[in-house]
């Protein structure tokens, strides 16, 4: 119930979100995409409950007294195990069949992190508890099959965060706008992480300036990019 955006740019990532959630019978706007610690990324699709509760056990865990401050890859190990373990508990409880849309179990996310000191890194963790790097896009969550062609039509690899944001931006807002998927809305959040640098969350008015104008005098901008 959801549309997460990851995009590889030339000068860093752009991972961008929806922020539509159902809880019950009632929709509300949350965020969807958390800073675990300093320039690491991670948002999160699927069933709402699973999705609480692998956030609740990641806090835990960062919350483990260690004598040293946790690394990338035991970060990175530890919510691997966290997904996998969850996984385990309630993909039986809530499988239905291999084509249910609702009430199967459901889970993966898209994460940023900085691997190496002057490259960022995009990640797709799948509900296994299995990740593997993106080189140059993806979309998960239930929007995807509305949001991936604008993506795919208007990616390249040239491409800047700034240039890339404006795209995951009006992406998002058509979605929500013109109603295309129901489960999908809310305002865009978007975050920037460069290669040099940290990671920075566009304000609301950066991302209101970026879908002012009309979905098409926008989309006739980006094509100009």
């Amino acid at each position: 119930m959801t549309c997460i955006i990851g995009i590889n740019c030339v000068d860093g990532i752009v991972l961008a979100s929806d922020q539509r959630i159902l809880r019950g019978t009632e929709y509300s706007d949350e965020p969807k995409i958390v800073e675990a610690f300093q320039n690491f990324l991670i948002g999160a699709s699927g069933l709402t409950g699973i999705r609480d509760k692998f956030i609740f056990e990641m806090q835990l865990f960062l919350n483990i007294p260690r004598d040293e401050r946790i690394s990338m890859r035991e970060f990175l190990l530890g919510i691997e195990d966290i997904t996998f373990k969850l996984y385990e508990r309630y993909e039986k409880r809530l499988h239905i069949s291999d084509s249910a849309d609702i009430g199967a179990y459901h889970f993966d996310a898209l994460m940023v992190y900085k691997q190496f000191e002057n490259r960022a890194t995009l990640s797709h963790m799948y509900s296994t508890g299995f990740s593997t790097n993106v080189n140059k896009f993806d979309v998960i969550g239930h929007g995807r099959p509305s949001a991936l062609p604008f993506i795919k039509a208007l990616y390249h690899e040239s491409r800047t965060m700034n240039e890339m944001s404006k795209v995951a931006a009006f992406t998002l807002s058509l979605l929500d706008e013109a109603q295309i998927d129901l489960s999908v809305g809310g305002d865009p959040k978007i975050f920037n992480l460069p290669d040099n640098g940290d990671a920075r969350e566009l304000s609301k008015l950066e991302i209101n300036n970026m879908v002012r104008r009309s979905p098409t005098l926008f989309l006739e901008g980006i094509l100009n990019i």
